[in-house]
């Protein structure tokens, strides 16, 4: 139990508490809580664009989409599309990938939130949704949830997205932190039917060890 840490003991769980945030002296009591706590069910955090929507069709349609990054996009989709003309002709029910919403916990992409938000709300997705600004932000989200939002350690945390294995470190020390199974599932959708799955990708981490999938 970590009620019983030590000293460099638990200086160590700072340092660990570190690479995900600076203010881990917020995290650490929570932890030494619910390490102690049986772990709860299983929960899934899932990606949205190339994810649980594939973007393929708007590359289809308008080269621009292809062509700009970061703020040219942003100015594209903003000032040159216009926001609601976008969201109407681009996100729609029918476009998702149901195979992967019915697995789907907590949506946890990055991006502009409030514009995130539209995309979930046109594509008539009635999900929780966390919205980081980077992609490299979601391990401290998941960290962040599960302390304070669920308050125990799920037996199972899998992480879906396009680019997963792009966070392997950080979801491998984060199986570390909080002692359980860390699943990443690098998901590719099939680009000529872009609501179904090509196939998909897993690594899995479990107290920091990667295990070997047969």
């Amino acid at each position: 139990m970590l009620n019983t840490l030590n000293q460099p003991q638990s200086s160590a769980l700072s340092d660990k508490l570190l690479h995900f945030t600076k203010d881990f002296e917020t995290y650490i009591q929570d932890l030494k809580n619910i390490l102690q706590k049986p772990k709860s069910w299983d929960i899934s955090f899932v990606d949205f664009d190339e994810t649980l929507y594939s973007r393929i069709p708007q590359f289809k349609k308008d080269k621009r989409f292809v062509e700009c990054r970061w703020q040219a996009w942003i100015d594209l989709v903003y000032k040159e599309i216009w926001r609601d003309i976008f969201l109407k002709d681009y996100y729609n029910p029918d476009w998702v990938v149901k195979d992967v919403l019915s697995r789907t916990d907590v949506i946890l992409t990055a991006g502009i939130d409030d514009l995130q938000r539209w995309k979930l709300e046109h594509s008539g997705i009635d999900k929780e949704a966390l919205v980081v600004a980077e992609h490299k932000q979601k391990p401290k989200a998941v960290l962040k949830y599960v302390l304070k939002s669920l308050k125990s350690i799920p037996e199972n945390i899998t992480f879906i997205d396009d680019k997963a294995f792009d966070l392997s470190e950080e979801f491998r020390l984060l199986s570390d932190i909080l002692q359980t199974k860390i699943i990443l599932e690098n998901i590719y959708l099939d680009s000529e039917k872009p609501t179904e799955v090509d196939h998909i990708d897993k690594k899995i981490f479990e107290k920091w060890k990667e295990l070997v999938l047969s």
